[in-house]
């Protein structure tokens, strides 16, 4: 900085004083009274004392590090914002049906503290009073507008963030009590749900409702090591069916892919086949789904199967065993009973029998000649 041609030297203190609400000019613009490219400058700390302070320039440098409104606010030791909201005022001029004052509040953009906003917190934190708000137009006022904000990322305080469940991870409370019938929505984008493709994408309800439609990831419910999961027949499997599966050797990575090698299948169905564990449904057809496996109709104690329709054996000639204690019956060639139903009995200890059922007309027979 270059020394001045003149210099006023005091010996004390140096005090300008005007007329009762009398103005003072310092001229630095080379007699052109406004614009000029002259300069004021002041060699230590500046105190300006007045209702209002108002700085005309076409832009404003401020190499301050921190700025301090509402400063020297008298309150308790954690300090108070009397007036309710500090912050920042942009003007934006006037419009209809607002009043036509310069830099009206109808239309102005704030960015607040507001100190009387209490909101409920997460985490450690409880009740909190004051939140910053971001709006147009005068607080709590007919014409607020609170504005969007414009942002490539958002982070939150990990030492005072909500955590939840065993992870113990820090999480975003976005609405909390204060917005209890909110929503989050994507409204105004095009096709928002062709464009959730990577893994950590947050989908929305179009996103699902179409997932669950046409298939992909979102036909399957995955907990844990099990899962129910749809095949399409052309999509993802050769043929289509419903499968539930238990107790994997790890969770399934999805999509599942067709056909199930790992877990317990429990049940299956498709168009042609309904099976559960060991049994299926073919049409009108009971059947193990084992092969060289019995199917066992069963009873509680005291209790017995009943059958209310014609019963037919169909000639497979194949011999049953019983355990102990059980009767067999079988079809076969009609012999000497003339009945062709046979039977093969085990008793609890072990002896076998086996003959055939004899019709009435040759027991008659045969007691007669006998």
């Amino acid at each position: 900085m270059t020394t001045p041609n003149d210099v006023l030297r005091l010996q004390g203190d140096y005090r300008i004083e005007t007329r009762p609400n009398g103005q003072l000019v310092i001229d630095v613009s080379g007699g052109a009274l406004v614009g000029g490219n002259g300069s004021v400058t002041i060699l230590g700390n500046l105190d300006v004392k007045g209702v209002t302070t108002q700085i005309e320039t076409t832009n404003s440098s401020i190499k301050d590090n921190t700025i301090t409104l509402n400063s020297g606010e008298a309150g308790s030791l954690s300090g108070k914002v009397t007036a309710g909201t500090s912050g920042i005022k942009i003007a934006r001029g006037y419009t209809s049906p607002y009043s036509n004052t310069l830099d009206n509040d109808a239309i102005a953009a704030f960015i607040e503290w507001n100190d009387n906003a209490v909101w409920n917190g997460t985490g450690l934190l409880g009740e909190v009073k004051g939140q910053f708000e971001f709006r147009v137009g005068p607080i709590n006022g007919s014409q607020t507008k609170f504005s969007a904000i414009k942002v490539n990322a958002i982070r939150i305080d990990e030492a005072s963030a909500s955590t939840i469940g065993a992870s113990n991870a820090p999480r975003l409370n976005i609405f909390g009590k204060e917005n209890k019938f909110a929503v989050i929505s994507v409204s105004g984008t095009d096709g928002y749900e062709s464009r959730v493709i990577d893994d950590d994408d947050i989908p929305n309800r179009k996103f699902v409702m179409d997932k669950i439609m046409t298939g992909g990831t979102a036909a399957s419910i995955v907990d844990g090591n099990s899962y129910v999961t749809i095949f399409e027949a052309g999509y993802n499997a050769p043929v289509s069916e419903i499968v539930g599966v238990l107790g994997a050797s790890s969770p399934p990575s999805v999509p599942i892919t067709y056909p199930v090698t790992d877990g317990t299948v429990v049940f299956r169905i498709s168009e042609s086949i309904v099976e559960f564990k060991g049994i299926q449904f073919i049409d009108n057809t009971i059947k193990p789904v084992g092969l060289n496996t019995n199917l066992v109709l069963s009873t509680n104690t005291a209790s017995s199967a009943i059958v209310l329709a014609n019963t037919t054996l169909f000639s497979s000639k194949d011999v049953p065993v019983p355990g102990p204690g059980q009767i067999g019956f079988y079809n076969d060639t009609p012999g000497a009973g003339g009945t062709g139903l046979y039977y093969v009995s085990s008793s609890t200890t072990g002896t076998v029998t086996s003959d055939e059922v004899v019709s009435i007309r040759r027991s008659l027979i045969y007691s007669l000649i006998f």
